[in-house]
C-alpha cells in the first residue's frame, strides 16, 4: 500500500515538472526557429519591388515583341495611326 502511494506521489510530481518543462521546451524551440529565419540576408521592400518587376519584364518581353510584330503586320492601309497596344495595356483607363 505504501509502495502504491509512493509511486503515485512520484508520477504526480514528474506531471507537475514534466508538462511545464516540456511547454517551456515547446516554445523556446518554436521562438528559435522562427528567430532564425528572419536573421540573415533579408530583402528590404524596395529589393524585393525590384526583383518582381525585373522577372516580370523578362517574362512579358518575347509578349511585347510579338505584338508589335502583329502592330506591324496588321496596320491600317489609311495614315490614321492606330494607338499600340502597349499603351493601351499600360494605360486601360484612357480611351483610344
Amino acid at each position: 500500500m505504501e509502495l502504491l502511494f509512493l509511486g503515485f506521489i512520484l508520477a504526480t510530481i514528474a506531471l507537475m515538472v514534466g508538462i511545464p518543462a516540456l511547454t517551456v521546451w515547446a516554445l523556446v524551440r518554436y521562438l528559435a526557429r522562427r528567430h532564425s529565419v528572419t536573421e540573415g540576408p533579408a530583402l528590404t521592400k524596395r529589393e524585393l519591388e525590384q526583383l518582381v518587376e525585373t522577372a516580370v519584364r523578362r517574362a512579358v518581353a518575347p509578349l511585347e515583341a510579338r505584338l508589335e510584330r502583329l502592330e506591324r503586320q496588321l496596320s491600317p492601309p489609311s495614315d490614321a495611326p492606330r494607338p499600340s497596344f502597349r499603351r493601351v495595356a499600360e494605360h486601360p483607363e484612357q480611351p483610344g
